[in-house]
């Protein structure tokens, strides 16, 4: 309902349903899925050298993959894991990372029994992820250019989805001058085979301590249709209708 005010109870209430970044929003918050091993569950790897900010997902007692830094999580048909994820790319010279959108079955996972094995496998193999089988598809959604409707086919079952949002990073947003960021809200749309990728100018040209302070999380109120989010170290937020900046805070 337009002219409706969103209050921070509703905020709250719909960013806990929604995916944020490992570790932060995946230990112990993760999607619950039954499988053939028992019921999911999403723990650390442990505080180690080696395993710190790894959270292994679990299906009953059985160890079936392990997540880095910085993957959005969710189930889908209640019986998937999809998961997605984009590589940071600190030089701003160079084209950003796409993101990375994978499926899963759990049940087709085969177990493992060192978790610090695995995560000293990562390590060396620069992996963000692992797992044995259980992936279904993977695809990539380029990320270099910001503020226009593009299209794209997205692969089936995926394409069932009517919408995601993502925080990204993309090399199209610029600004004039040194210290801004590139965040932008990526609105995919399955379903219609488009996305586009829409600059956060309110954050990007901020004056935030970036390090400290960053966007997590974005969602759409169903019955304004307002775009909400919330992050580390700033308010949850309402954007304006251009999605381009904050309308309130809340």
């Amino acid at each position: 309902m337009r002219g409706e005010e969103i209050n921070r109870e509703q905020v709250e209430t719909l960013l806990r349903k929604t995916p944020g970044p490992s570790p932060w929003y995946l230990q112990g918050r993760g999607p619950i899925i039954e499988t053939q091993f028992g019921s999911t569950s999403w723990e650390s790897a442990g505080e180690g050298p080696i395993t710190a900010g790894k959270t292994v997902l679990k299906g009953g007692r059985q160890n079936l993959a392990v997540f880095d830094f910085q993957y959005w999580v969710s189930s889908f048909d209640s019986k998937f894991v999809l998961a997605w994820h984009q590589p940071y790319e600190a030089d701003r010279s160079r084209q950003t990372y796409p993101l990375t959108i994978h499926l899963f079955d759990p049940d087709l996972f085969s177990s493992f029994d060192s978790v610090e094995e695995i995560c000293q496998l990562m390590r060396t193999e620069k992996r963000t992820v692992y797992h044995r089988g259980g992936e279904i598809l993977s695809f990539q959604i380029p990320t270099f250019v910001a503020g226009e409707l593009r299209t794209l086919t997205f692969p089936d079952p995926i394409s069932k989805i009517k919408e995601l949002l993502i925080p990204c990073h993309s090399s199209g947003i610029v600004y004039e001058g040194t210290g801004c960021q590139s965040l932008g809200l990526l609105i995919a749309r399955p379903s219609r085979g488009e996305f586009e990728i829409i600059p956060q100018d309110w954050f990007n040209t901020a004056n935030l301590d970036f390090g400290y302070q960053w966007v997590t999380q974005f969602a759409r109120h169903s019955r304004t249709g307002k775009v909400v989010g919330g992050g580390i170290r700033i308010s949850y937020f309402v954007l304006s209708d251009d999605l381009r900046q904050i309308e309130r805070q809340i």
